[in-house]
């Protein structure tokens, strides 16, 4: 809670008052009446989530350095960093999981987005091309996934999925 109250200025006070203790000159801390449980900010919606994605980004931050090959952490963070706008945190990531986990189709299909994000079309090509081939076949999230918008422009695109639709529908 510390670390909240910190870093949007607010410091939180348990309903303590101050008086002057009469004659003496003193003041003295008085509580209010007793309250059940600790005193609540009411933040903007927006505000809360900014605080929240900063934190996990943070927290996964300091879990990798602890244990840089910790593939869960990597994964939430790439997310964090892609969906925070990062993206050149979040390829920097994936291309880690890759590194770790060469023939992982998730992770390959995640560097495709990733180079899709900073307009590396030709890279994000191949990065799909290899998830495919590692067996990556959600084909309705493929086909609707924001990260890709750029790549679906091409003609290319659609000459590779509609191959690999009928590759897997072959072995099938």
């Amino acid at each position: 809670m510390r670390l909240l109250d910190r870093r949007i200025g607010i410091r939180l006070s348990h309903g303590a008052s101050i008086r002057r203790v009469e004659g003496t000159g003193a003041k003295r801390s008085m509580s209010h009446r007793p309250r059940k449980g600790p005193r609540t900010i009411d933040l903007d919606r927006g505000v809360q989530e900014k605080l929240e994605a900063e934190f996990q980004r943070e927290f996964f931050e300091a879990a990798i350095e602890l244990d840089p090959c910790n593939l869960e952490c990597l994964i939430r963070l790439g997310d964090l960093y892609t969906r925070q706008g990062f993206f050149e945190k979040g390829l920097a990531i994936d291309r880690r999981l890759v590194g770790i986990c060469p023939n992982e189709p998730t992770f390959q299909y995640n560097l495709a987005c990733s180079l899709a994000l900073i307009d590396r079309l030709d890279d994000s090509l191949d990065a799909l091309r290899k998830a495919i081939e590692l067996g990556y076949d959600d084909w309705e999230h493929l086909e609707r996934d924001e990260d890709l918008e750029n790549l679906r422009k091409l003609e290319i695109f659609g000459r590779i999925i509609e191959e690999a639709r009928r590759g897997s529908a072959s072995e099938d």
